[in-house]
């Protein structure tokens, strides 16, 4: 994928993500697309900087914009990208199932690294009450980066008919 591609990709989920809240009372606080393709795009993609990149700057947007404070959501998104990298060289990007279970796992990571910014900063709440809404953000947060994971992944496999599989 180029930089322009991702670009515009982020711009998208950047835009889409408020409108959905609006639009779909459910999705409430519990469905973040930036964390998303973050994951999917740093997991994929073998050009990781783009991933991380595009997720700390639209990160550091979304904090700018709708963020009660400038960084946290910034730091564990950026956290999260770094998380991927490092379980990317253990696994097979083209199985579907890393967009399955994947996505939900760097949820709970990225709500666990949010938590600890926030606790640092002196929030007077605790981790279980912190997560509460945990698992409907896993829910709709696991579906949202299957469905990316299964877009993107024709982009990426090789072809059956390329010489590797003859």
């Amino acid at each position: 994928m180029k930089y322009w591609q991702g670009f515009l990709l982020y711009l998208t989920a950047f835009i889409l993500q408020p409108m959905l809240y609006n639009l779909i009372p459910a999705l409430g606080g519990n469905l973040n697309l930036l964390l998303c393709l973050t994951v999917v795009v740093t997991f994929m993609y073998d050009d990781t900087l783009m991933g991380i990149l595009y997720g700390f700057l639209f990160g550091l947007a979304w904090d700018a914009y709708y963020g009660m404070y400038v960084g946290p959501g910034t730091l564990a998104l950026t956290a999260s990208g770094i998380a991927v990298l490092f379980l990317k060289g253990f696994v097979n990007k083209e199985n579907v199932l890393n967009g399955i279970v994947g996505t939900p796992l760097f949820t709970w990571f990225y709500a666990s690294v949010y938590w600890v910014i926030y606790y640092f900063l002196d929030s007077p709440y605790s981790y279980l009450y912190a997560m509460k809404s945990l698992p409907l953000q896993l829910l709709f947060n696991g579906i949202a980066g299957a469905a990316l994971y299964f877009i993107l992944l024709k982009r990426v496999i090789k072809h059956r008919r390329d010489r590797y599989f003859k």
